[in-house]
């Protein structure tokens, strides 16, 4: 069973997509079996989506320098046993190279956000 009373590794925030295992609470484990959070959970850190490669992106809340990857699903769904650090394919330099990316991206949204008046 997955422990999801605590937000030490997790999302600040508590899941409101209905999932049947963190609804109303955080998320601390991003490859639950049983998740079936969605893409706009306000539990997913932001997420960069691959669709040529039917996977997306996002850093790790526990550990900033990891990108994980999971397969993307249809209707906004994430296949989360998949998810796990990226593994660069032929290039080992792909995590060193997209996790500070991926870091720059939330940064100027977090700043640019208020100035939006989303």
């Amino acid at each position: 069973m997955t422990d999801t009373s605590t937000t030490a590794t997790g999302s600040a925030v508590a899941c409101d997509c209905g999932c049947p295992i963190h609804h109303g609470k955080p998320r601390t484990v991003w490859s639950d079996r049983q998740c079936r959070c969605v893409l706009v959970c306000a539990t997913q850190p932001t997420t960069v989506v691959a669709r040529e490669a039917d996977c997306v992106l996002f850093l790790d809340p526990a550990h900033h320098h990891t990108v994980l990857s999971a397969y993307l699903l249809p209707m906004g769904r994430i296949d989360w046993p998949s998810c796990a650090p990226i593994a660069g394919g032929d290039d080992p330099r792909a995590n060193r190279i997209l996790a500070p990316l991926l870091a720059s991206i939330i940064n100027y949204l977090n700043a640019a956000l208020p100035v939006l008046d989303l």
